[in-house]
């Protein structure tokens, strides 16, 4: 509900591992190959993916059980390479 709080944690390479308790992780590339949760519901990628391999395997983190809709959100700015991401938004889901 809403008025319940989310255990938030983070997760970097310099970490020993992932909080497996926590509502929500924030995390680098770290998680990026060989993390497998089936409770990941959502994959927010912030900045542009600097390759289509890395955005997939982000993206496949999420849903990875049968009847689990994944939800992948990618923000992105105006500026540096995020702009001509932006731009051509649709290339990143052909």
């Amino acid at each position: 509900t809403l008025n319940q709080s989310l255990d938030v944690s983070r997760c970097s390479s310099q970490d020993p591992g992932v909080e497996v308790n926590s509502d929500l992780i924030v995390a680098t590339q770290s998680l990026e190959v060989g993390f497998d949760d089936q409770n990941v519901g959502a994959v927010i990628q912030h900045k542009a993916p600097r390759t289509m391999a890395s955005f997939l395997q982000r993206k496949g983190r999420a849903g990875r059980t049968r009847g689990h809709r994944p939800f992948t959100a990618v923000v992105l700015s105006d500026y540096g390479v995020d702009r001509g991401v932006f731009k051509n938004a649709e290339r990143i889901f052909e």
